[in-house]
């Protein structure tokens, strides 16, 4: 069961990680023990000091007053049960010290024995959590990759991006040396308890009737903690599924000027998650109140029953302050083990939603062994009686009993009308989804029964959306089938037609070819995913308007090259070109999911149905498209030789738009920017400071208390009661006070971080969408990494920020009036051990360097690996379909192994320095006690004031420690800081949200001057040459040429996704980059090659194009109707408000680019600009 609660946080670790954490729970349990037995001696120790103030010392002159007293002390000491005239001699000086040294020479043990098991203990925790983690992320990676297509319907990649980073961080954070702490907590309650038992059972059993008060207060912190924290991370996945939308389609966002938009929904997507998360830090707020409250006041009941017991003779002091010790630090356990029980609680919670998707065995599994594998594949292909609707969309039925034979090594076409089920064909013979009914065989055996690895590994497929991956071209081409060699690649790229550009470009076949191909042209994306299919050298193929996006040049060549790789394989070609399935062998007619006809071409053409139709639409298309082939074959390029001076100096200003620029900030100012951004919520900042400092006080003042304990007990009679009635209200209102200040100190400190980290994403996600397209064409802030910087850093830099910040301050706070209190009671032994804060401070500062100079190494490489995880996601159709997963998993894994090793290796510098901060209070103690007790053998200084200061010092020394605890938080929120600043400093130098530039009306004249340009990725390649083009408002201009010779490009000038090298571009006579950016863009209406829709209804899809224009439903209607879209939606159950699902895929190509025109139209443009916006659309649309 994937929500197991604690032990199901550990189910994915082997046996070594078992070992190694049981080993660490036994270290973690003897570092626990190690207070409690320090008590123990400290008990007998307060009999010698007691004894040396109420007799004197023989020999150091000072006249003590001495106390009759025949009580015994409780048994933990053999040889200081009495103190009292009677019975025992005054001690002499040497006596003393004798003692002494003999306690010092204890702590100086516990402290070696802390040392060694605090070490030990972290650093088998943080090598478990490490192999842990490392093996969870692969496991994670490899089990979403596994999932059928039906859960990606209903999931958002941007959620499985989060829960990647975000959500495994958080588990990181809970099965690591936070969970030790969890154990060395308890263990010190426990032992705390066991040695004020062994002291004074008494007083140990008045005290414990406060626990189950503590325990139970603890249990519901920690219970609704885990609940919430998975709710918080569900909603903050929304936000990241959001980002990853947005930036995913950001051309198309930048294009309608959705940015603004885009920044409000995930602004309140963030916003939902902070309220969420405020709603439990109140609730923890009220708990820690309570705790704190019970575990002072518990201190004033201890106080007065133990002073009612010392007046009545049943024990002496030296009990009760063991008892004290040893109590308070079981009842301090529970205070302090609050942080890492929230933080295992939200490890818990991130888990849930982790090990669900792990647990998860897909219903059609592609690592599954099961099934057949035949030795030979003929290729004969059946569909009998099919039905099938979208798992998703379960109301519209795609195909309707559809019943085919395809024998071996034939050529079928299949055409029909967009939504007549032609690319749910190839969908259902991939296996992406299974039939609701009816049957699909292979060679006779049901595609079912076959093993699905195998079964795609024996399919070519070459979708209507080609989609590369952020590699290089030969990487691209070998993802069709490992192992092959260079020769096989250029092969395979001949066929395709591909090879003469590939050899053309300055790295030729190891040209990078950028996120989902952008740096190449339609038509190259095409030719390349067709030489990825056919380097496999399938027995079927799949060819889903494979020559859609290629021109009529290349179309010619490449369909050749088809029908030559189609010899001896069954083929199955969705078209709506009809003129390229002339000569194949039988065409199957399709209408509202069922073949309404089947023959061949001649066949087909003398019964004069619905193919004939289709045929005699395209006839006139055919022969104008003939006419714009000879031109083009005719055709020779002239290109300029020299370009005029005026040109290239008027674009001279523009040259250096393309080049990504990142504005840097003098080093280390990021907490001084970070408390900047958080000016605004400085009320909250304010009322934290104030709290933390209050806490930071509470310890001094509770160590001045805890001294003037050690002169009441001295006290008798009437006194006695008086003083102990005094400090017992005392301690109350201590409780009160540090309550209060807890409840303020977690309140504001939240609401301030939560306030913080909320504005530090949206700020970053906002100037992110204000970018030029350039700046993401680079590497190193391509989407999948800034998905994972959204996801990651800007959460993390929470470590330099709320309770986390609010420990830091408290503790500068406790050290400084901890040293104020010593000094002003003893400036000798204060100044003796305050010299062991700089060694604490100077270990800890050294430490944050190291971890932070690993860090920088581990971001930089951890965000390779989000850039794969995120790239697979995104495309998970073509990962699947090329039966690639495991390649993936290993590209992600070998990412992963650098930092994995690195974490090793601070895990070792992480125990030491926390182990020298643990182990060093009670070196402080042997240290301070020897000290101590040589002063008062020399009449330096009273016992009382030794108490006073050497409790004041050892919380200082405590305070440091908690402080260098909090280092490794710290460092990895500068680091997170350093990445999330480097976005917001980025200037925009297209900014689409300016103010700037002129704002006249526009009728549409657009003309192009010498236009020469080359994209910024890759500066050698000169795409534009000269370009000089006009057209007139009103007209239309069409761009034709061969694949790759900037037709696209120049649209993306005139959106300004670029700037040109040189020359102008005008509008109405008006150089566009005079023009503001928004206002130009709003005048155009674009319909992409490759439409990008959102995961939200039809209606809002078609509203994106008039975003800052009202529009009624009518209009929407109207652009519907006109882009010959809306009778079709209509048919559907949902009408307008059917979800298109993740980038429309729940819609057909045809049906998406329909939409898509409906957008541009519904935007009332001045200039409509069309990328081969016909592309996916069959005759009739």
């Amino acid at each position: 069961d994937p929500k197991s609660g604690l032990v199901g946080l550990f189910k994915y670790g082997t046996k070594g990680d078992v070992c190694l954490m049981l080993l660490g729970v036994v270290f973690s349990f003897l570092q626990g023990v190690t207070m409690p037995v320090l008590g123990l001696f400290f008990g007998q120790m307060t009999n010698v000091l007691m004894r040396a103030s109420i007799q004197g010392l023989h020999g150091t002159g000072d006249n003590y007053t001495e106390t009759n007293n025949n009580e015994k002390f409780s048994p933990i000491s053999n040889n200081e049960s009495v103190i009292s005239n009677n019975t025992q001699e005054h001690l002499t000086a040497d006596e003393f010290n004798q003692t002494m040294n003999t306690f010092a020479l204890y702590y100086l043990g516990i402290g070696i024995i802390s040392f060694g098991s605090s070490f030990l203990q972290n650093y088998l925790w943080e090598t478990s959590c490490e192999r842990q983690i490392y093996k969870l992320r692969q496991l994670f990676f490899s089990q979403i990759l596994r999932q059928e297509i039906s859960w990606y319907d209903m999931k958002k990649e941007g959620d499985l991006s989060s829960k990647l980073s975000d959500d495994i961080e958080r588990i990181r954070e809970g099965i690591g040396h936070k969970f030790s702490m969890v154990t060395q907590y308890l263990s010190a309650f426990v032992s705390g308890i066991a040695v004020g038992f062994y002291a004074n059972w008494r007083l140990t059993c008045v005290l414990l009737c406060l626990g189950p008060f503590l325990i139970g207060t603890s249990a519901i912190l920690a219970k609704i903690s885990a609940s919430s924290a998975a709710r918080e991370q569900m909603k903050y996945s929304l936000a990241s599924g959001i980002a990853d939308e947005v930036l995913a389609c950001l051309r198309t966002v930048t294009a309608f000027g959705g940015e603004n938009n885009e920044s409000k929904r995930y602004e309140d997507a963030i916003e939902k998650g902070r309220s969420l998360v405020m709603k439990r830090y109140h609730f923890i707020a009220i708990v820690i109140f309570v705790i704190f409250f019970i575990i002072y006041g518990s201190y004033a009941l201890a106080l007065w029953y133990g002073g009612y017991l010392i007046g009545e003779g049943i024990c002496t002091p030296g009990s009760v302050f063991a008892v004290f010790f040893s109590v308070m630090t079981a009842a301090f356990s529970i205070g302090n083990v609050l942080p890492y029980i929230n933080a295992v609680s939200t490890a818990m919670g991130s888990a849930s939603n982790i090990y669900n998707i792990i647990s998860r065995i897909p219903e059609i599994d592609s690592y599954s062994k099961e099934g057949i594998c035949p030795k030979t594949l003929e290729g004969k292909i059946d569909f009998k009686d099919v039905f099938f609707t979208y798992p998703s969309r379960q109301d519209v039925q795609v195909l309707n009993g559809l019943t085919m034979e395809i024998k071996p090594g034939e050529t079928v076409a299949i055409i029909g009308s967009s939504g007549a089920g032609k690319s749910t064909i190839v969908n259902l013979l991939l296996r992406f989804y299974d039939t609701n009914r009816g049957q699909i065989s292979i060679d006779g055996n049901n595609i079912t029964s076959l093993n699905l690895k195998w079964l795609r590994n024996n399919i070519g497929v070459v979708s209507q959306e080609p989609v590369l991956f952020g590699v290089s071209i030969a990487d691209n081409i070998r993802y069709g089938k490992e192992n092959i060699t260079m020769e096989d690649i250029e092969k395979a790229s001949t066929l395709a037609n591909a090879h003469s550009f590939i050899i053309e470009l300055p790295e030729g076949y190891n040209t990078q070819v950028g996120l989902r191909g952008a740096q190449l042209s339609g038509g190259q994306k095409q030719r390349i995913a067709i030489a990825r299919a056919l380097v496999r050298d399938p027995k079927i193929l799949l060819l889903d308007e494979a020559t859609s996006a290629l021109d009529s040049q290349s179309e010619g060549i490449v369909q050749e090259a088809l029908d030559k790789a189609m010899i001896g394989r069954t083929t199955i070609i969705i078209a709506h070109r009809l003129s390229t399935i002339r000569n194949v062998d039988k065409i199957f007619a399709l209408q509202n999911g069922v073949p309404v006809e089947c023959g061949t071409h001649d066949q087909l053409m003398s019964k004069k149905g619905l193919y004939y139709n289709l045929v005699m639409a395209q006839t006139r298309e055919a022969k104008e498209q003939e006419l714009f082939d000879d031109i083009d074959k005719n055709r020779e390029e002239n290109e300029p030789q020299a370009l005029s001076s005026s040109s290239s100096v008027a674009s001279s200003r523009s040259r250096g738009l393309n080049e990504v620029k990142v504005v840097k900030k003098k080093k280390d100012t990021y907490f001084i920017r970070l408390s900047k951004m958080n000016a605004s919520e400085c009320h909250f900042v304010l009322f934290g400071i104030f709290a933390c400092a209050c806490v930071g006080c509470i310890s001094p003042v509770f160590a001045y208390f805890y001294g003037e304990l050690f002169s009441t007990f001295k006290l008798r009679g009437e006194e006695l009661d008086s003083a102990i009635r005094f400090w017992s209200l005392m301690f109350v209102m201590l409780g009160v006070i540090s309550g209060f200040a807890y409840w303020l100190q977690t309140v504001s400190m939240s609401a301030a971080a939560e306030h913080l980290i909320a504005r530090l994403r949206t700020k970053s996600f906002n100037n992110i969408l204000r970018q030029e397209i350039s700046w993401f064409d680079n590497e190193n802030f391509s989407v999948g990494r800034l998905i994972t910087k959204l996801a990651r850093d800007a959460p993390m830099v929470k470590s330099a920020a709320g309770l986390r910040a609010g420990s830091l301050i408290t503790s500068f706070v406790t050290m400084g009036s901890g040293l104020a209190i010593a000094f002003i009671f003893g400036w000798k032994l204060a100044l003796l051990l305050s010299l062991g804060v700089p060694i604490l401070i100077y270990s800890g500062y050294k430490h944050l360097l190291l971890i932070r100079s690993n860090q920088i190494r581990d971001a930089a490489l951890m965000e390779d690996a989000g850039k794969v995880a995120t790239e697979c996601l995104q495309n998970i159709r073509t990962v699947q379909s090329l039966g690639k997963e495991q390649v993936f998993v290993k590209q992600y894994i070998k990412f992963l192994e650098c930092p994995y090793k690195e974490s090793k290796k601070q895990a070792i510098i992480f125990a030491f320095t926390f182990a020298t901060s643990q182990a060093f209070l009670f070196f402080l103690y042997s240290a301070g006690f020897r000290f101590g007790s040589y002063l008062i053998s020399v009449g330096g200084m009273l016992p009382d004031q030794v108490y006073r200061v050497f409790f004041a010092l050892s919380f200082c020394a405590t305070a440091v420690g908690t402080g260098t605890a909090y280092l490794q938080d710290w460092a990895k929120a500068i680091m997170a800081a350093k990445s999330v600043f480097e976005i917001l400093d980025k200037k925009s130098e297209l900014d689409p949200i300016s103010t700037d530039g002129l704002k006249p009306e526009i009728s549409g004249k657009v003309s192009f001057e010498r236009i020469v340009f080359s994209y910024p990725s890759r500066k050698h390649v000169k795409i534009l040459r000269g370009l000089t083009v006009s057209v007139e408002a009103g007209h239309t201009l069409a761009l034709v040429g061969g694949s790759g010779c900037g037709k696209s490009t120049v649209i993306s000038l005139l959106e300004r996704f670029y700037v040109p090298d040189e020359g102008k571009i005008f509008i109405d006579d008006c150089d566009i980059l005079e023009l503001n950016i928004a206002h130009l863009r709003a005048q155009m209406g674009l319909v992409t090659q490759e439409p990008d829709l959102f995961n939200c209804s039809i209606k809002d899809n078609i509203a994106y194009g008039a975003l800052h224009t009202h529009i009624t439903d009518q209009d929407i209607m109207q652009a519907a109707k006109t882009a010959n879209i809306h009778d079709f939606i209509c048919s559907l159950p949902e009408g307008y408000d059917t979800l298109c699902g993740d980038r429309g895929t729940q819609l057909s190509g045809g049906q998406k680019q329909r939409i898509a025109i409906a957008r541009a139209i519904v935007r009332n443009p001045k200039i409509l600009l069309l990328d081969e916006a016909t592309s996916a659309l069959d005759t009739y649309q």
